[in-house]
């Protein structure tokens, strides 16, 4: 099992799950006009791995604060580091170099369980991602705050192929004049049984949410122009979905962010890749 897994790891590291295609790109000058208006919604990415024996605990905050916010809250859970490395138990490998390459983008966590919270650093913090007994609370905070932009995602599969494909688009409600504004898609899966490591031991029938399986977008994103009241921007991506996902667990998420020293997330969504 340990040399199977070895093998894995290394074509993982170099590899990434899903074939990416190159985005088409198309600018309108027209505004949006949905047909309801869109709420501020947060993200958080919650850093794990099935050996935090702690972790659990991390996900059991994440999933209570999903229940209170609903669509409004967007988790990410990001297997990377250490503790990402699969156990005897494991069935398959829930992170990738593309996975680690998310997370030190944004910082590696000292601890775990960890996240970011639409990747501020708030008062008090040191870096971006804090501790779970600090999640409800910048949650509820960030969700106060005034919606800048909002993101809209319309998404198609075709189960012949297994293509994705995903238009993104922006509809800024106040100028974002910022030269390192970027726009970053993923592809989550949810109810995957995979092993975890538990305080009370190994649970073989874990189940694991919103995992971080692949990217439409480099996983630094993709570079954005700066954002003008009255002109809405559409990005338009593509991968196929690896064998290994189960395509209707799948969902996409798009969240608008600065890229540079500061990071702050704009706005998230999500959208089921099969209805």
């Amino acid at each position: 099992m340990k040399n199977k897994f070895f093998i894995y790891l290394v074509l993982l590291v170099g590899f990434s799950a899903c074939q990416e295609i190159p985005p088409l790109v198309g600018i309108s000058d027209d505004t949006i006009d949905p047909s309801e208006d869109q709420q501020k919604k947060v993200l958080v990415e919650e850093y794990t791995g099935v050996q935090c024996v702690n972790c659990p605990e991390g996900a059991a905050i994440i999933k209570g604060l999903k229940q209170q916010y609903s669509s409004r809250l967007i988790p990410i859970a990001v297997h990377a580091g250490d503790f990402a490395f699969p156990i005897s138990e494991s069935n398959q490998i829930l992170f990738t170099g593309q996975t680690n390459a998310f997370m030190n983008f944004v910082g590696a966590p000292l601890f775990y369980p960890a996240a970011a919270v639409n990747r501020i650093q708030f008062d008090g913090q040191t870096g971006i991602i804090i501790g779970k007994d600090d999640w409800p609370a910048k949650v509820a905070e960030q969700l106060n705050e005034e919606l800048m932009v909002e993101v809209y995602l319309t998404a198609t599969y075709d189960v012949s192929d297994r293509s994705a494909s995903v238009t993104v688009d922006l509809n800024p409600l106040a100028s974002l004049n910022y030269d390192d504004l970027i726009l970053t898609v993923v592809l989550l899966e949810d109810d995957i049984n995979e092993a975890q490591v538990t305080p009370s031991g190994v649970d073989v029938d874990y189940v694991q949410e919103h995992v971080l399986r692949d990217f439409f977008t480099p996983t630094s994103g993709e570079s954005i122009d700066p954002l003008v009241v009255g002109a809405s921007i559409s990005r338009d991506y593509s991968l196929t979905v690896s064998n290994d996902f189960v395509a209707e667990h799948c969902q996409i998420v798009a969240f608008l962010s600065r890229g540079g020293a500061d990071k702050e997330v704009f706005q998230v969504n999500a959208e089921y890749l099969v209805e």
